[in-house]
């Protein structure tokens, strides 16, 4: 009857795993479960047989027998590769599995409790369940008396996760709920040791040498074992331990350092006397502070070298294998230029005063390293500017743990270059807090320092950049040579940032030959500075604008309605407007910050016209003039009234000349008369007859011919151009 019984219930929890598969149960999710909370505590293994691990446990979340429940079967699996070292039965049963009893105490399983066993799972049943708040729980020990510790087949690596299914019956034998979750018990990895130097230190040969520390690196806890001695032997000839070398190791290992070498040996070893308990253990020589350093007599050149290993007790091999290091290479010091840092620093150039470059709160800084020793002392350190010079106090000096050092710092080259002498004992400097003085006519760009001198150090650095304090812009239209009261473009000064245009006078200068026709209008149009126009220290060449108080906000300035004046002795070519700035408190330094093209004087007798076909509006330099009749095209020439190509050539309107008994037109331009006849199709030039291949034809009462023969004529050149059907001649 029990064989029957037990057969069914086996087919009912097959059913019930199989219905699991299709139907979701009730925090049947791994990740949210409702029945059971599940915990555990894993340890480090190795892939072999009758291995001790962590456990695994469930504890009741939702009462059990409130869910009509009257028997709890729960089982563990091991996954693929583990097996119990011994498979439980109802006798073993305790040494497997714990389960809390009314008191709240976990006590070994019955054999009332077994349901099943296998080599890798263990089937339990809970059929009375604890009153009150105390919780029912079943813990899966894989540890008591080595009876369920368990096989970890050849290869395998990685956490061992033992699943825990628990499974909720009622007296009827229908199944209620299932819900299962993974624990990890155990993690397998190999015992190894790997043996690593910090980058070798290029040295000097001499008493106290520092050289690269050794690590020795479990990759597991209890590798190295009790009685294992750890072996640092000096492979280099000559070369010995300085004194005995500091050796650090994690807290929870220990070693004799009662054994260690006295001083001036080659061989330091130590013995482990407590090995690492749970997380993986790690020892570091410590070559690089005192004690611990290497004598190093002048006969050595070369690599300097050290095996590691280790011995047992018995005088076999322990787990480091020999493993030879480079820890240090004798060689002479060299000092490079390196770790530039917060170089997006901005200093403007026009200010009078100095300026600590920095990026945010982060004064520039870059260091001097030696390499292979310290800095030699009293050697020479300079440092130039590219562009600008040094302030007052140049730059600040620090060693490598950031303290000032008490050093002259000297100027030269009109404070464009700035040195100091090396102090002694010093492997690395680092220079810092850079004062500089930036001339308003330096171009914006980088900030850049070039170092040399006898210490070695040379090379260039980016500490900063250097930016203009505001920018100009402007239209340059033409104005003609001797002309008055041309209009001129707008200039618009944009300050680079809130408060960079300093309180006192912006001076615009115009070159020379060319005046301010009236006063030009002067507008902040945005932000908030202060601005004006100074009228009674403007004059004819230069205009003065009065900031009365820096911006709160980043403002625009726009300097309207210039007109010029053009004498003989300007130049042709742009007008270029000088921009600086002066003030009583010589905030400024008067050099020239900005230049500006806002006009472009021409020859008087330059021009440009531009006729377009089909319509009765013409340009000349820009400007707008309209016919009394339009272009128009006849067999594919472009035809335009000879009067208006005259005007836009330059010919005065009085030089044109009409006889209307003969039909004639005579145009007078400096010493050249042009004559064209209405059906003819001859030109006289001066007297010279030039033939064209169509006659000029009234139409509207005006004389129309193609455009090339009047316009080369009076000495322009011409192009036309299809897609805009727009005729352009050029007469320079």
């Amino acid at each position: 009857m029990r064989k029957i019984r037990r057969k069914w219930l086996s087919i009912l929890l097959t059913l019930a795993m199989l219905v699991g598969l299709m139907v979701p149960f009730a925090g049947s999710a791994v990740a949210d479960t409702t029945y059971g909370n599940y915990s555990g505590a894993y340890m480090y293994i190795d892939a072999d047989t009758n291995q001790e691990a962590g456990y695994a446990q469930v504890t009741e979340k939702t009462s059990w027998s409130g869910t009509g429940a009257a028997t709890i079967y729960a089982t563990v699996t091991l996954p693929s590769g583990i097996t119990y070292n011994a498979t439980a039965d109802s006798s073993s049963v305790g040494q497997y599995v714990y389960i809390k009893d009314s008191s709240g105490n976990l006590v070994p399983a019955t054999a009332a409790n077994f349901y099943s066993a296998s080599k890798n799972s263990v089937t339990v049943k809970l059929t009375s369940f604890n009153p009150g708040s105390t919780d029912d729980a079943i813990k899966f020990l894989f540890d008591r008396d080595k009876k369920s510790r368990i096989d970890v087949a050849s290869g395998f690596s990685g956490d061992v996760k033992a699943s825990i299914e628990i499974m909720g019956v009622d007296s009827t034998g229908k199944v209620l709920w299932v819900e299962n979750e993974s624990i990890t018990v155990a993690k397998v990895v190999a015992k190894s040791v790997t043996v690593t130097a910090d980058d070798p230190k290029t040295i000097q040969p001499g008493s106290n040498k520092a050289a690269a520390n050794i690590t020795i690196q479990e990759s597991r806890a209890k590798t190295l074992s009790v009685g294992e001695t750890v072996y640092f032997q000096i492979e280099t000839p000559d070369v010995k331990f300085a004194l005995a070398p500091q050796l650090d190791y994690t807290a929870d290992m220990n070693v004799n350092l009662s054994t260690v070498p006295s001083e001036g040996t080659r061989l330091f070893y130590v013995t482990i006397t407590d090995a690492s308990d749970v997380l993986p253990g790690k020892l570091t020589l410590k070559l690089d502070v005192d004690p611990g350093k290497l004598v190093v007599p002048p006969s050595v050149t070369g690599d300097i070298q050290i095996t590691v290993y280790s011995k047992k007790s018995d005088g076999s091999n322990g787990k480091i294998s020999s493993t030879t290091l480079t820890v240090a290479k004798v060689g002479p010091v060299s000092v490079a230029v390196t770790d530039a840092k917060y170089t997006g620093g901005t200093v403007y150039a026009g200010y009078k005063d100095a300026q600590t470059v920095k990026e945010g709160s982060n004064a520039a800084e870059f260091k001097l390293k030696a390499t292979g020793g310290n800095i030699s002392s009293g050697k020479v350190v300079v440092v130039e500017l590219m562009a600008g010079q040094f302030g007052s106090t140049p730059f600040t000096v620090k060693d490598k743990d950031g303290n000032t050092l008490s050093l002259t710092i000297n100027t030269f080259n009109d404070s464009k270059s700035a040195w100091f002498e090396t102090p002694s004992g010093q492997s690395e400097l680092k220079l810092t807090d850079f004062s500089v003085v930036v001339p308003g006519d330096t171009p914006a760009g980088d900030l850049v320092v070039k170092v040399s001198g006898t210490a070695g150090a040379s090379g260039e650095v980016v500490i900063g950049k250097i930016a203009k304090p505001f920018s100009v812009t402007a239209d340059a239209p033409e104005i003609v040579y001797l002309g008055q009261g041309q209009a001129a473009g707008d200039i618009v000064i944009t300050e680079a940032a809130a408060g960079k245009i300093l309180a006192g006078k912006l001076y615009l200068e115009l070159p020379e030959g060319v005046t301010f026709d009236g006063k030009p209008t002067v507008k902040v149009t945005a932000g908030n500075i202060d601005a004006s126009r100074n009228d009674s220290e403007t004059d004819s060449n230069t205009l003065v604008i009065n900031v009365n108080a820096k911006s709160g906000i980043a403002s625009t300035i726009k300097i309207s309605g210039i007109k010029y004046n053009v004498s003989r002795s300007a130049l042709e070519g742009d007008v270029a407007v000088k921009i600086w700035g002066e003030d009583a408190s010589t905030k400024w330094d008067g050099k020239t910050i900005a230049k500006v093209v806002n006009a472009k004087i021409v020859s008087a007798t330059k021009r440009t016209a531009v006729f377009t076909l089909g319509s009765n509006v013409y340009t000349v330099n820009g400007t707008q003039y309209t016919m009394d009749v339009a272009a128009y095209e006849k067999d594919g020439r472009t035809y335009l009234p000879v009067r208006y190509v005259a005007y836009a050539l330059g010919v005065d309107p009085a030089n044109v000349l009409w006889d209307g008994a003969t039909q004639t037109v005579t145009l007078l331009k400096g010493t050249n008369a042009i004559q064209l006849t209405i059906g003819s199709n001859v030109l006289k030039l001066n007297g010279i007859s030039i033939t064209m291949d169509v006659a000029p034809e009234l139409v509207s009462g005006r004389t129309m011919l193609p455009f090339r023969f009047i316009a080369q004529a009076l000495g322009a050149s011409v192009s036309y151009d299809e897609a805009t059907q727009t005729v352009t001649m050029n007469l320079e």
